[in-house]
Parts: C-alpha cells; sequence; structure tokens
C-alpha cells in the first residue's frame, strides 16, 4: 500500500515558512513551483528546497494511461462508475470478503473529467485532495430506502456497478442489487468514504450503523488500483451502463 507520509513531510515542510509560501501550479499538466516576489527566511527556505523538487517529480510522476476522457456528470457519468468500481474492488481485497456495492457522493470527486491520455500522480491527488479513509457499512435492506431516497432526491450519485435503479420524484424505484429485488431483511454491505459514513452530505441516517475500517485512505486505492492496472498492461477506462435512470 502507498503511504502518505512522504507526501505528509513535504507538505509541512511547504507551510513552515510564514515569509511567504511557495505554491505549485500547474502548467501545460506540469506541477511547477511559483514563488512570491518577497524574500523568503533563508535558512528554511534551504531546508525545503530538496523536498519541494521531489514533491513536484512525484507529483509528475505518470502512473497509468486513460482510454478516453471520464467526465463527471449526474445522474451517471464514466468518472463515477471508474471510481465506483475501483472502491468496490479494492474494499473486497482489502477486507477479503465480498461485498454487495458501492456508493460515493457527487462532490466527493474534486474535478470534473480527467483526459484520454497519461494520468500523472498529481492528477489522482487533484481527484481526491482529502484523507478520507474507505470503510465498508452494513445495514438491513429496509434501511437502504433512505440511502438511495436521499441519491435520487441529489440528482444521483456515482454507484458501482452492481446497482440498478430508477429515480422518480426524489425517490428510488425498481431498486436492484445484482440484478435482483432488494429484501428487507438481508444485511446488505456497501463500500464509501468514511465523509459519509460518519454523516456527512446530509447522510446522518448511517450514523449508527455498523462500520468496517480499511484503514486505506481512498486517495491510496486509486494510485493502488491505476498501478495495478498498468503493472497488468490495461489502460483505465469506463461506460455508463444504465445504474440509475431518472423518470421525468
Amino acid at each position: 500500500m502507498l503511504k502518505s507520509t512522504f507526501f505528509s513531510l513535504c507538505c509541512f515542510l511547504f507551510f513552515v515558512s510564514c515569509q511567504p509560501q511557495t505554491h505549485f501550479v500547474k502548467s501545460d499538466n506540469q506541477y511547477q513551483e511559483i514563488k512570491e516576489l518577497e524574500a523568503e527566511d533563508a535558512s528554511v527556505s534551504e531546508l525545503i528546497a530538496p523536498y519541494k523538487k521531489e514533491m513536484a517529480k512525484e507529483m509528475n510522476t505518470v502512473i497509468g494511461e486513460m482510454a478516453k476522457m471520464l467526465t463527471k456528470a449526474q445522474p451517471e457519468s464514466t468518472l463515477g462508475n471508474w471510481a465506483t468500481d475501483l472502491v468496490h474492488e479494492k474494499c473486497e481485497d482489502y477486507l477479503d470478503r465480498k461485498i454487495d456495492f458501492a456508493v460515493l457522493n457527487y462532490g466527493g470527486l474534486r474535478i470534473t473529467s480527467i483526459p484520454k491520455g497519461p494520468v500523472t500522480k498529481g492528477k489522482i491527488f487533484e481527484l481526491m485532495p482529502f484523507d478520507n479513509l474507505l470503510v465498508v457499512i452494513e445495514m438491513k435492506g429496509s434501511e437502504l430506502r433512505a440511502l438511495f431516497n436521499h441519491i435520487a432526491a441529489n440528482d444521483g450519485w456515482p454507484l458501482s456497478k452492481q446497482i440498478e435503479m430508477t429515480a422518480h420524484r426524489n425517490k428510488a424505484v425498481d431498486l436492484r442489487i445484482n440484478g435482483r429485488k432488494v429484501e428487507n431483511d438481508k444485511i446488505y454491505s456497501f463500500a464509501t468514504n468514511d465523509y459519509i459514513a460518519n454523516g456527512g452530505d446530509k447522510c446522518s441516517f448511517l450514523k449508527d450503523k455498523k462500520q468496517i475500517p480499511t484503514g486505506v485512505l481512498f486517495r491510496d486505492a486509486i494510485l493502488e488500483y491505476v498501478q495495478e492496472q498498468t503493472k497488468a498492461g490495461k489502460k483505465l477506462d469506463a461506460n455508463l451502463s444504465k445504474r440509475i435512470f431518472v423518470l421525468k
């Protein structure tokens, strides 16, 4: 598993100096350091200089390739499908057990697209800049209605390929998991981020549900997945597959 210690250390060193800050910006898909005109404290600048260079080098490292542009949209999108499918797959790997599906909040993906072509480590940090952890929640089928009604009322969230649902008048209808109608007394498990699991994005109905932690950051799971696909000689890709249909 990739560790975030290196990046955390770099970020800490960047912000130690208060006279003034050094920032990383993108130019032609490259991360470059931009200094303000005021003089920095010389000793601090000398201390962090090698870390800034190493950080920029790390962020520009190509770790995979997109077969086509993936975009974020509602009710369903290629970027959302890609992200939820990898979350489902990776959480099954981490916990060594079957999981019924995965769901992410729409706002949790922080960029609107990943272009066709090389994917850098920095692009994954743009997609998921927060240190959200992946968790698995267990709930009865009858309790899942609140989650999917919330998704329907918010114009659709990213869902993994195990889900098929119709949204009608802010309600989820004809909900199916792995091709089967939801059974009220059956216990279902789904992967998500700890922000949603702890009630974020108005998901208070999840706060008291059983959580199974993976101990893995969402961002690290994405990085792992991309590198695994690349090692296997595969390009990154996703398609629309009618996971959510909005009935007017």
